[in-house]
């Protein structure tokens, strides 16, 4: 699920271990980016475990 709107963040929602998470994300075009700081943010906001998103 993601929110309209005129802004360049979207918001998805998600549940995890029976809680509800939010995550934002920068949302500038296809082929951008994410630099680590705002990965890590993300990861952080999803409270998934860091380890699921290593190769």
């Amino acid at each position: 699920m993601h929110r309209q709107g005129a802004t360049s963040h979207r918001r998805y929602r998600g549940v995890v271990g029976g809680e509800v998470r939010f995550v934002d994300v920068s949302f500038h075009g296809l082929g951008d980016e994410i630099r680590p700081g705002t990965l890590n943010s993300m990861i952080r906001q999803s409270g998934l475990p860091k380890a699921l998103f290593r190769g």
